[in-house]
C-alpha cells in the first residue's frame, strides 16, 4: 500500500482544474484529494460527475482569497502539498 497524503487543488472544478483533479483521484487512489473551488465563471461541479462519489475526491466550496477559509481547510485536512 502507498504511503497517504492529502493534496489541496485550487480551482478544481474548471477547465484545466478539473483535469488535474481527475488525474491525481484516479493515478493516487491512496491520496485524499480536496478540490478547492469557489464556482465563480470557470468553475463547474458537472466537469467532475464521473469522480464525486469516489472515497478519494473531497470537495470544498471556498475561495483562495479568503484568509479565514483557506486556513480553516488547512487546519481541518493539514495537507501535503497544494497544486494551485
Amino acid at each position: 500500500m502507498a504511503e497517504s497524503k492529502t493534496i489541496i487543488i485550487t480551482g478544481g472544478a474548471g477547465f484545466i482544474g478539473s483535469h488535474v483533479v481527475r488525474l491525481f483521484v484516479t493515478q493516487y487512489p491512496d491520496y485524499k484529494i480536496i478540490n478547492l473551488d469557489a464556482l465563480t465563471y470557470a468553475g463547474n461541479l458537472e466537469n467532475l460527475k464521473d469522480i464525486q462519489d469516489l472515497p478519494n475526491y473531497i470537495f470544498e466550496k471556498a475561495n483562495i482569497v479568503n484568509a479565514d477559509e483557506v486556513t480553516a481547510l488547512f487546519q481541518k485536512y493539514q495537507p501535503d502539498g497544494v497544486v494551485h
